[in-house]
């Protein structure tokens, strides 16, 4: 992305409005295409869905091209796996999730450490 993008992104993303909400990490799955092993909500909280369908809009205003997969909020356990796992897990992981964040990982095409670059708070 560039500076000028980036710039507009972060504009574009102080304006959100989305409240804050309870996230319950309570599914484990894969993604098969890139064998990747996740944790995940079985039924994403409808204030998640929307933040994410705002972000993406307002990325493809700026100019940053989105995937076209539905969104499926995820942390990613395992790469490269060769026995997925699927299914319930108990007890879940939970937390009120109050801010967002940009997050760069790499530089210039290449892969590398995530770095938090701006936070904005949930109302």
């Amino acid at each position: 992305m560039s500076p000028a993008q980036g710039q507009g992104l972060r504009d574009a993303a102080a304006t959100v409005t989305e409240r804050r909400f309870f996230l319950s990490l309570d599914w484990l799955d894969h993604f098969r295409a890139t064998r990747v092993q996740w944790l995940g909500p079985r039924r994403p909280p409808d204030a998640l869905l929307r933040l994410a369908a705002v972000l993406r809009g307002h990325c493809r205003a700026a100019g940053i091209a989105q995937p076209e997969a539905n969104f499926q909020p995820h942390v990613t356990l395992q790469r490269q796996i060769r026995r997925p796992l699927r299914g319930a897990v108990a007890p879940a992981l939970g937390w009120w999730v109050d801010h967002f964040v940009l997050v760069e990982s790499g530089a210039q095409g290449r892969a590398g450490d995530y770095r938090v670059v701006s936070r904005w708070p949930l109302r």
